[in-house]
């Protein structure tokens, strides 16, 4: 019996010793796999006994979900309906009464702009307007007034250059000395002059208002005040 066993035994050896190496390794795979699968089984498995008994409500809701009929919408009751109503009643009340007060606040607001204007008084206001700057500008420099500026001017700019020159002229319109008309016809007339500023002296205090006297008196050489002045300064 002995010699029977160890005789298979030894056959079997034989036989897979014969086996070539790419069917043994085949067959090897084959187990690696079958065996990776049930591993995995397993492995889900105990995954989903670990959720049951950590939630084991998990499986009674699932099986009510599946038992239970489609639920009908949520009716709203008579009530909910009604305060629905009130609600939307009160939202278009509250949109009146903002609209309302907006239009007030825009009436207010334009209140007296749809009176008339008064067209004659602005019409004779704009005539009179009219005659007044033609007048302006048919107004001319006579020859004898227009030949004191141009002295003026020279005299001027030889004595303290162009700079001081224009320093002076600004002085004489803040001052009341000169127009704006007159100081823009003196500028031009500098303007015809070549600079004397190497020739510049230092003006002092009695000299600018005998300058500034000078200027005014080309076109006041009338008033007995401005020729008493003139003598005096000589």
């Amino acid at each position: 019996m002995v010699d029977e066993k160890d005789e298979r035994v030894s056959e079997i050896i034989s036989e897979v010793e014969a086996e070539e190496p790419e069917r043994r390794i085949f067959a090897l795979e084959a187990e690696l796999n079958e065996l990776k699968g049930s591993i995995k089984k397993l492995l889900v498995d105990l995954r989903e006994q670990m959720n049951n008994i950590e939630n084991p409500f998990q499986d009674m809701r699932q099986l009510t979900t599946l038992i239970q009929p489609g639920v009908a919408p949520e009716v709203p009751s008579g009530e909910e309906e009604e305060e629905k109503k009130e609600e939307e009643a009160k939202r278009k009340e509250e949109e009146e009464t903002k609209r309302e007060e907006e239009e007030a606040k825009r009436k207010e607001a334009y209140e007296g702009l749809e009176e008339p204007i008064p067209l004659e008084g602005l019409k004779e206001e704009l005539e009179g307007e009219k005659i007044e700057v033609k007048e302006k500008l048919t107004e001319l420099i006579d020859p004898f007034s227009l030949g004191g500026l141009m002295e003026w001017t020279e005299s001027m700019l030889k004595k303290y250059g162009r700079e001081r020159f224009e320093e002076i002229l600004d002085i004489s319109h803040l001052t009341g000395y000169a127009s704006d008309k007159i100081v823009n016809v003196i500028f031009k007339i500098s303007r015809i002059y070549p600079d004397f500023s190497s020739s510049a002296e230092e003006i002092n205090s009695n000299d600018l208002v005998i300058e500034l006297h000078r200027l005014k008196s080309i076109f006041t050489k009338d008033t007995k005040k401005d020729k008493f002045l003139e003598l005096l300064l000589k």
